[in-house]
């Protein structure tokens, strides 16, 4: 990993940047060429249901790769001086398998991942609040079964899932923007990521809805 932190964003496929291309994390118990090493790894994935589950290094047992369905959230890494990294994933797979003397986790998704400091202030990190913020709008018509969202979450595209965000946001900040600059920085970014994906020939018209996907 770059800098031997353990862990790295992969660089954006878009011009401008647009997130990051996926996640590598190097889980290990012990220090390697640093003292800076990621103890565990948590994301939102499926087994039974969706949870929400921290990996740690599988210390040389050799088993096979592991790939795991991942839902759109949140992601933590815990490093061993008790820092964490934060991201946000639209949902895709995630890899994990014993190198011996550390485990290695990929997070691949069609959708940009994005990383975020946790407290941070930026127009990123208002738009993934406002977003979540709608989501939980969207889980409540479902009245109260949870399940049934979740599978359909599942089993939307991320990157579907993530022009939809985009298009809805559109739709509701742009009457919200009275209500402060935070209101006009989001929907200056959403605008940015739309036209962002236009320039790659990537943006769908007409964008799915959230109620075409679930």
């Amino acid at each position: 990993m770059s800098d031997y932190l353990g862990y790295r964003f992969r660089p954006s496929r878009y011009f401008p940047a647009l997130g990051h291309a996926g996640l590598d994390v190097e889980l290990s118990d012990k220090p390697r060429n640093s003292l800076y090493y990621i103890r565990s790894a948590t994301f939102r994935v499926a087994s039974s249901r969706l949870a929400f589950r921290t990996f740690h290094d599988l210390a040389g047992t050799n088993g096979g790769p592991q790939l795991y369905k991942v839902g759109i959230g949140c992601l933590r890494l815990l490093a061993c001086n008790n820092d964490q990294v934060c991201g946000f994933s639209f949902g895709g797979f995630l890899e994990i398998e014993d190198h011996g003397d550390v485990t290695i986790c990929s997070l691949n998704s069609a959708a940009p991942v994005f990383e975020m400091t946790e407290g941070e202030n930026t127009a990123c990190a208002f738009v993934l609040s406002e977003l979540q913020v709608q989501m939980a709008r969207w889980r409540a018509r479902w009245l109260k079964d949870d399940i049934g969202f979740e599978n359909r979450l599942l089993a939307a595209n991320p990157y579907h899932l993530f022009i939809a965000g985009l298009a809805t946001l559109n739709t509701f900040l742009p009457p919200l923007v009275r209500w402060g600059e935070e209101y006009r920085l989001g929907l200056r970014w959403v605008r940015r990521a739309i036209d962002t994906l236009g320039a790659a020939g990537e943006w769908l018209e007409p964008p799915p809805t959230f109620d075409d996907l679930i």
